[in-house]
């Protein structure tokens, strides 16, 4: 069906009605007091006003004096609009001490609410129509407060006038006109319930002709700028994309989430207490603002003050930040508002001031407020909006010893980045470590890293891994220095057996020398020897042979 809507002026709840109310019919809101009816009819007639529209508001139970008040305070140029005739005030009180001929006239009531919506005797197609509320009306024409008959008589009055009409009715059992609810087009329904001794104001869409509205309940707040919707439960799934990393200003930190943390994802850090997640989000804030990003931290445990005292402590300036607008640290203690008012307050937040990112530490004081499966609704809807707008959400989840080995929320299919710290006992001490479980497109480490906390910063460093275990902390230290110790020795065995390879062939030189000497002279000796039995065998030669000529001579 095509159905001509037209906008409430309260903010989110367009998108809820699909475009707005039903144009040129009457709109009923229901509720009971306290929940802001007559709020949504002064910013009903404001946004027409705003758009040059003739605006009429029939009040029957409060002066019309209390209600320009009451848009003044929304900031409205409400005196502007009496001047120019954009907006009137239509009177329509009872005033039971001057009703001396009966019950209230339903012409008159018609009469005077047309001419105070016609513009040179006709009412302009656009006009707008607020009446609040019904119930006092109808004890105008009824003194026991159920005129049924006239009541719907006066409806198909005002949609005869063609002017799009917003009804406010009290919503009491004892007084309710129920036929009313077959008789007009829409019926809003508002509520407001106490859980905790904590309050929420919700909203509902009851009935919507020819509108495919949304079904859920939607919680809404009331502030300076009167009512706000934030109809999250209905976002249609459509993130924008994330656009490339940002480093995070720790070269440690960014090899081991292969680069750094997308825009526009969801980071979680997730320890037990004392495992330096703050430390770890102060360090965050630092790497992307000096990147160029501003950013809002949102903390449930600390202010300003000591976060700021705390990271100086270790090395980590976020006081520049703060002072040059990059930065803004806010504190809120969960207990001040529901789930559902945090919920609003925050996405407001994003929409209102559009940091680049956004930090909450941490998400598990939000447990107080009600059952894990409500608080993981309520994240889950704010991480959805968070990518809808394109801003990286960066949160701590503080686990207990028994769920160290996983998150209690389970919000893991959602996170584009997860990191988990903890705590590791070891030989009497405990060291801290930091691994990434989840990294999506991005080529994560997946090693297991030390992480310090210094007077100048974080530092991550490998384990010792020798035997085939991982070795952390004063035992690392030791085993570190008993292998550099050992590599010492084996340095120093290896120098001595390198000079003894110098000093061996020189060794074994100088005895092939002696030995060649020795050989020489050997030989020498050797030589002398067969020179003397030389001499002496031819000496003897030449004895012989003169014994024979002496005797041969005396034998001749």
């Amino acid at each position: 069906m095509n159905v001509e809507q037209i906008s409430t002026g309260v903010t989110g709840l367009d998108r809820v009605l699909a475009g707005g109310y039903v144009a040129h019919s009457p709109t009923l809101i229901v509720g009971p007091p306290g929940c802001g009816k007559t709020l949504f009819l002064l910013q009903f007639l404001a946004s027409g006003a705003h758009q040059g529209q003739r605006v009429v508001c029939a009040t029957c139970s409060e002066a019309p004096e209390r209600l320009v008040s009451y848009m003044r305070a929304l900031n409205h140029p409400v005196d502007q609009w009496l001047t120019d005739g954009l907006l009137t005030f239509v009177d329509l009180r009872p005033i039971h001490s001057e009703m001396v001929a009966g019950p209230y006239n339903l012409d008159v009531v018609k009469v005077r609410v047309d001419a105070a919506l016609a513009v040179e005797g006709t009412v302009p197609a656009d006009a707008r129509l607020c009446i609040d509320d019904l119930n006092r009306l109808a004890y105008a024409f009824d003194a026991s407060g159920v005129a049924y008959e006239t009541t719907l008589s006066l409806l198909k009055l005002l949609r005869d006038t063609r002017a799009t009409t917003l009804i406010a009715m009290g919503d009491d059992d004892q007084r309710r006109i129920t036929p009313v609810d077959y008789a007009v087009d829409a019926i809003i329904e508002l509520n407001q319930t106490v859980e905790n001794r904590l309050m929420t104001r919700t909203l509902r869409i009851s009935k919507m002709r020819g509108v495919g509205h949304g079904t859920n309940m939607y919680p809404f707040l009331i502030d300076g700028s009167g009512p706000r919707l934030i109809p999250i439960t209905g976002l249609d799934g459509v993130y924008r994309s994330r656009q490339g990393m940002v480093r995070t200003g720790h070269d440690g930190l960014d090899r081991l989430l292969g680069g750094g943390v997308y825009r526009g994802g969801a980071v979680m850090i997730t320890g037990t207490s004392g495992t330096g997640k703050s430390t770890l989000l102060g360090l965050l804030s630092v790497g992307l603002c000096t990147e160029g990003m501003t950013g809002i931290y949102l903390s449930y445990e600390q202010d300003q003050s000591e976060l700021r005292h705390d990271l100086d402590g270790v090395g980590i300036d976020v006081g520049s930040l703060i002072d040059d607008n990059k930065l803004d640290i806010r504190l809120i203690r969960s207990v001040d508002y529901g789930l559902e008012e945090h919920l609003i307050r925050i996405t407001r937040t994003l929409i209102d001031e559009k940091p680049d990112f956004l930090i909450i530490d941490a998400v598990t004081a939000l447990m107080d407020l009600g059952a894990t499966l409500s608080v993981k609704g309520m994240l889950v809807r704010l991480i959805d909006f968070c990518k809808a707008q394109g801003t990286t959400i960066i949160l701590t989840e503080l686990l207990t010893d028994a769920a160290l080995s996983g998150s209690t929320l389970g919000l893991s299919s959602l996170l584009d980045t997860w990191i988990r710290v903890e705590l590791h006992r070891q030989s009497g001490e405990y060291v801290r470590l930091i691994r990434v479980l989840k990294g999506r497109g991005a080529r994560t480490s997946s090693q297991l890293k030390e992480f310090h906390i210094t007077s100048e910063g974080i530092v991550i460093e490998d384990p010792y891994l020798g035997a085939g275990t991982f070795v952390f902390g004063t035992e690392k230290l030791v085993r570190e220095q008993q292998e550099a110790f050992e590599y010492g020795e084996l340095r120093l065995q290896m120098a001595h057996l390198k000079r003894q390879l110098t000093h061996v062939p020189i060794a074994f030189d100088a005895r092939v020398a002696q030995t060649e000497m020795e050989r020489d002279e050997a030989m020498e000796r050797v030589r002398a020897d067969i020179a003397h039995l030389e001499r002496r065998i031819a000496g003897m030669a030449s004895h012989a042979d003169q014994i024979r000529r002496i005797r041969g001579g005396h034998g001749q």
